[in-house]
């Protein structure tokens, strides 16, 4: 992961539900643990372990044999304390530092320059945008403010994205100085079509377009992008020529290591 993309408040909450979700998983467990027994049992052909376990003030052993059930719960609850383990001294050491932690991101450090520089646009810090980008960035157009409510998640150029994918391309677009429109909208058939990103080339300043689809697990969703991907078939924007189309669901997220790839294959 790209440092300056870190969400310490994401990891550490993260790491505790990592935790909760095996303190859960333990409490389900089969006492005690484990245990070679000294003396090796002759002509045995599945290796025999020790079942140990506290019953009242003494520890009794129950002799069990690999293949059984409770040798995998058993193995399985060794494994889950020793996450625990981890999980928490994790928990502990992103807690100190994420109260010291700045994340180095474009966006923060611009904001935190004195007033005269961080009212300029966020682009005039990135020096390898061309004049003429700079100049197609700032033009006025024509923006999808339909959904405007659901944009909560803020990027360094100043206006903000539904999703954390959508501000992973454009963050990773600014790096690369992609100069880009979100959401400009296009008319196609009397209908608004507003796709996620509006690109130039740097290379030729060719159009292009980039949807995020975030929530294929969703059905509804899912015929809403193939309505999309059609109406802008009809003017000739389509994947393979002109657009780009990646996908998150359920537990599948785009990684900055394959957005950096797919800007540098088929955008610079």
């Amino acid at each position: 992961m790209s440092v300056e993309l870190i969400d310490f408040n994401e990891l550490i909450e993260r790491t505790r539900q990592d935790i909760s979700d095996c303190q859960i998983e333990l409490s389900k467990m089969p006492k005690g643990f484990l245990s070679m027994p000294k003396k090796k049992s002759a002509g045995k052909s599945k290796p025999v372990y020790l079942h140990c376990f506290y019953d009242g003030c003494k520890i009794k052993q129950v002799t069990i044999h690999e293949g059984d059930s409770l040798v995998y719960e058993l193995a399985r609850k060794k494994y889950l304390k020793k996450k625990l383990s981890v999980l928490k001294d994790n928990l502990e050491l992103l807690s100190r530092i994420g109260d010291d932690y700045i994340n180095p991101s474009f966006g923060n450090i611009v904001t935190s320059l004195t007033q005269v520089y961080s009212s300029l646009p966020a682009e005039y810090f990135n020096n390898k945008y061309t004049l003429e980008a700079l100049e197609w960035m700032n033009e006025p157009f024509d923006r999808d403010m339909t959904y405007a409510k659901y944009n909560v998640i803020p990027t360094s150029l100043g206006f903000k994205v539904k999703s954390k994918g959508e501000r992973d391309i454009i963050e990773r677009m600014v790096n690369y100085a992609v100069p880009l429109h979100h959401e400009e909208i296009i008319y196609i058939d009397y209908h608004k079509i507003a796709p996620d990103i509006t690109f130039k080339r740097p290379s030729n300043g060719e159009l292009g377009y980039w949807e995020h689809f975030g929530r294929m697990f969703d059905p509804t969703y899912r015929k809403n992008f193939i309505w999309k991907l059609q109406q802008l078939e009809k003017i000739g924007i389509f994947p393979g020529k002109n657009l780009i189309v990646t996908f998150e669901g359920e537990g599948q997220f785009l990684s900055i290591a394959e957005i950096d790839e797919i800007i540098k294959s088929k955008i610079l």
